[in-house]
């Protein structure tokens, strides 16, 4: 054993290329090391909240006339119907990685520009295989024959290249809307239309090598009262096979549309009997099928209403029994269409669909949880203002992809699987509550994720459905101070990061101020022109304001001869008098707005039979006024008392000073004053002092190590019926910590997770490699073992040093 290693000693020495190599091989294995101990090891799980993360799949000028997606596992393939350039083809698009990344689209096949655009679409379909073989099948039209044929090619490099088209012509004179699938044993299966009897049929075959394919046998047997099957949902499983279909057919005289289902247990060579899983004399149609955890799910369009509503309903037992009564899925009055489904592993199913609600079509999407049975609140997913139809949706690994044609291209969007959104407050300005304060400050707790919080996207605007995308804040923040807030409500937006580089939802705080007096009214009489003599006595007056939305009401008055101050309220726009004498009147109103603040009033005259003249200049220098406070003022809806905060130190921080000042902010209603501030501090939980501060800021001077405490509480008066009322604010308090040996910055602690991993897989790793050349080497040289275990001790104590003098 000594020989050998002697042997190995006099090559290292003797040549440099072998200690190239292995001070190469070590570098290596050093970063192998680290990167399966600390990389690979953090697995982060997460569940979805949201959707984030639009993207277009396809570019621009490539118009989508039908396109159509297959996945199989991290495998994902798009193919698509396009005009580009003045030419029509057919082209694929392929990822590999779970679609995070799709390559530029390749095109398949040129198609020749059709005499007749309503027989043009293609129906394009695409299947990929375990093993990455992809599969495009399509219609033709023959316009000298009008007929349909099949058409289908192959790609054996991931889309890259495609096979010359194969022409499939099964015998039955017609084939059209095909549709493909692999099974598990690669084998490739096509169902498509065709003519049988009276009506049209749902045939099957299959294809092993690609060239020669099976005898086609039919899926169903159709009932003297069936005229054709359409637009089928199937689904492979193992051997097992899903299929479900709009039937067509006459019943009770008349001509209705039904879903049925079958199952096939031999890859599709054969059907059970159809059972119709949709009930009522409606029309249901567009049927789309998916799997949870042995549940068969079943959705589809229905007109029972009048209006195309998404149904679904589900099979506990694989399909062998239904719900009698299906679920609705939309909850609008417009029409829904082409409804896609997709079931997650935390038991929600995903639905999909576009309707008009919005005056243009739109995509949507509905969860339904299968643990509460509780559906979700429907999101509108596309954006922009171009039509956007049929989505189709995926799982991929943890989240949910949907795709939709928007303006002539394939859009789409990720699920947000992990992040959660903060929840916010605000002392400043509570939520639902107007306030004359420009300064915000608002406030949050950070929330919990298994893979960190990287920090937070914020944002003010005055549009409520906002959504920031750029991170602004770092992990470490937990309020925002908002400086010259404008009149009215202005919204403050902000997003969760987490460590994988999710966005939560959005969450969307009001803050309401009114600082500036709002307005004068703008009055009008449809029945009593302003200075106008008017017979009648019953006049009607309305009136608008700008900056409706801070308006609480309207302070008024209505008297003759000469304008008085408004004491009347009223939440309306309008008000209606009668039983009037003749005579001159003044109808005065001013706004006030939610802070109980009056603005500016407008004087209204107006004369009911005759009047006498009178002098306005005496009238002026007698009216008492009505732009100060009103001697009646509705009583504020709700009183909310001054309160204090602690904004720094943040809770639960540490500082390395003995020194640490306090800051408090305040909020208060109108004319409340703060005076002081009293303040307790415990350590290690026994009290250690108290204190008084006539400022907003606290300094604790010459504390020790320890763990602390503080509470504060504010002192302020409040005038009520001409006398000062005082009162004291509830407690504040925080947690902090004061430690003057300087704590290890992160790069330390990164340095010494890095030296613990070192550590401890570094000497594993070398045992396994010598393990590998054979046990006696082991066993053989324990001396050499000890050496790399010293080595390893040595190597981890100066990366602790290297980082420790990093500060």
């Amino acid at each position: 054993m000594n020989r050998i290693t002697s042997i190995l000693l006099r090559f290292f020495f003797r040549y440099r290329y072998v200690r190239r190599i292995l001070w190469a091989g070590s570098i290596l294995s050093v970063c192998a090391v680290l990167y399966f101990s600390i990389i690979r090891t953090s697995n982060l799980i997460s569940v979805p909240v949201g959707w984030e993360r639009s993207f277009n799949l396809s570019p621009a000028g490539f118009l989508i006339r039908d396109y159509a997606l297959c996945t199989n596992g991290s495998f994902a393939a798009v193919i698509v119907e396009s005009d580009t350039a003045g030419e029509r083809g057919l082209y694929s698009a392929v990822s590999i990685d779970g679609a995070q990344n799709f390559s530029p689209f390749t095109r398949i096949i040129q198609l020749p520009l059709p005499k007749n655009e309503v027989r043009a679409k293609s129906s394009p379909h695409i299947a990929v295989s375990g093993g990455g073989i992809l599969a495009a099948v399509w219609q033709e039209y023959d316009d000298s024959a009008a007929l349909y044929s099949l058409s289908v090619s192959f790609s054996r490099d991931f889309g890259s290249t495609w096979s010359q088209p194969q022409a499939l012509h099964f015998g039955t004179g017609m084939e059209f809307m095909p549709r493909a699938y692999y099974d598990e044993r690669q084998i490739l299966h096509i169902y498509y239309l065709a003519p049988e009897g009276s009506g049209f049929n749902l045939f099957h075959t299959s294809t092993a090598d690609g060239v020669v394919f099976e005898k086609p046998e039919t899926v169903v047997r159709l009932a003297s009262s069936m005229k054709g099957a359409f637009f089928p949902s199937i689904i492979y499983d193992g051997r097992k096979v899903y299929a479900a279909w709009q039937a067509r057919g006459i019943e009770r005289e008349k001509l209705t549309d039904d879903i049925y289902f079958s199952t096939s247990k031999n890859y599709g060579s054969s059907w059970a009997g159809p059972v119709r899983i949709s009930s009522g004399n409606a029309i249901n149609s567009s049927p789309v099928l998916t799997l949870s955890k042995g549940m068969v799910i079943c959705a589809f369009e229905n007109n029972e209403r009048k209006n195309w509503e998404i149904r679904f309903v589900m099979s506990l037992d694989g399909g062998d029994t239904w719900d009698a009564v299906p679920l609705t899925v939309s909850s609008t009055n417009a029409n829904c269409y082409s409804p896609s489904i997709s079931a997650t592993d935390s038991d929600d199913i995903v639905f999909f669909w576009y309707d008009n609600r919005e005056g243009a079509d739109r995509i949507f999407s509905r969860k339904y949880g299968l643990n509460d049975n509780r559906f979700s609140k429907e999101l509108s997913l596309s954006e922009g203002t171009d039509q956007a139809r049929f989505p189709l949706s995926f799982i991929s690994g943890k989240r949910v992809v949907a795709l939709w044609e928007q303006g002539g291209r394939i859009r789409g969007k990720f699920s947000d699987v992990s992040a959660v959104p903060p929840k916010l407050r605000s002392y400043t300005h509570p939520e639902g509550v107007w306030t004359k304060n420009s300064e915000a400050v608002v406030e949050w707790d950070t929330p919990y994720d298994e893979s960190g919080i990287a920090g937070y996207a914020s944002i003010l605007s005055r549009d409520p459905d906002t959504n920031p995308t750029v991170q602004n804040l770092n992990a470490n923040t937990r309020m925002e101070r908002i400086r010259s807030l404008g009149d009215g409500i202005t919204w403050y937006h902000i997003r969760t990061i987490d460590g994988a580089g999710n966005y939560s939802r959005a969450v969307h705080y009001p803050l309401k101020v009114s600082r500036t007096p709002l307005p004068m009214p703008v009055v009008e009489s449809p029945t009593h022109p302003e200075g106008k003599i008017v017979q009648s006595n019953a006049p009607v007056l309305k009136w608008q304001v700008a900056d409706i939305e801070r308006v609480k009401g309207f302070l008024y008055s209505l008297t003759m001869n000469a304008p008085s101050r408004p004491n009347n309220f009223t939440e309306s726009l309008s008000l209606s008098f009668g039983g009037l004498d003749e005579g001159r009147y003044f109808f005065r109103i001013q706004a006030v707005d939610k802070t109980n603040t009056p603005g500016r009033s407008t004087d209204y005259e107006f004369i009911v039979g005759k009047a006498d003249v009178i002098d306005y200049a005496k009238i002026a220098e007698n009216d008492e006024g009505g732009n100060e406070e009103p001697a009646k003022m509705p009583a504020p809806a709700v009183w909310t008392p001054p309160v204090c905060r602690i904004i720094s130190p943040a809770d639960g921080s540490t500082s390395g000073d003995r020194s640490v000042s306090v800051s408090v902010a305040t909020a208060a209603g109108r004319s409340v004053v703060f005076e002081s501030f009293e303040y307790e501090l415990w350590k290690d939980g026994v009290s250690v002092g108290k204190g008084s501060s006539g400022s907003e800021r606290i300094s604790l001077r010459d504390l020790a190590d320890g763990s602390y405490r503080i509470s504060v509480r504010g002192r302020y008066t409040v005038p009520v019926n001409g006398r000062k009322v005082h009162g004291i604010t509830s407690q504040a308090s925080l947690a902090f910590s004061v430690r003057v040996i300087p704590v290890e910055t992160p790069l330390m602690i990164f340095g010494h997770s890095v030296s613990d991993t070192m550590e401890k897989h570094f000497l594993p790793l070398f045992l396994v490699l010598f393990a590998a050349g054979g046990s006696f080497l082991v066993k053989g040289n324990l001396r050499l073992l000890f050496s790399l275990k010293g080595l390893s001790y040595r190597i981890a104590v100066g990366i602790r040093l290297v980082f420790s003098s990093i500060r």
